[in-house]
């Protein structure tokens, strides 16, 4: 009997240590995140190499995808003087990220500072 119970304490044990590694693997990925810059913050860091970049793209030139500070983009492009800097596709299909307009705001998109504005579509 006494055999027996060694065996299962070995088995709890061995259990509570797998969990123990889980939970500290869990609370590990979480303070990662928690600690990571945001999608804003890397924006901020990232606007004085969009806007160089800006300054060198010619009308109707489109740049494949590149990182430009901290953000990649799937496409940077020039159109009626905008410089279009896309994230991505949205779940509706239409485009998302950035546009530099220091003439002012474009149509449907929303200011986010300085000449930059977010767009969607």
């Amino acid at each position: 009997m006494t055999g027996a119970v060694v065996v299962e304490g070995s088995a709890a044990r061995r259990a509570a240590i797998v969990v123990g590694a889980l939970v500290a693997g869990v609370v590990l990925v979480v303070a990662v995140l928690a600690t990571a810059p945001g999608h804003e913050e890397r924006f901020g860091r990232s606007m004085a190499a969009m806007q160089a970049l800006a300054h060198t793209i010619e009308e109707g030139d489109t740049l494949t995808e590149r990182t430009v500070g901290e953000l990649t983009f799937t496409s940077i492009s020039r159109v009626d003087g905008l410089v279009y800097f896309q994230e991505g596709i949205d779940l509706g299909g239409e485009p998302v990220g950035y546009v530099w307009s220091p003439a002012g705001e474009p149509d449907d998109a929303r200011h986010v500072t300085g000449p930059w504005y977010q767009y969607r579509g």
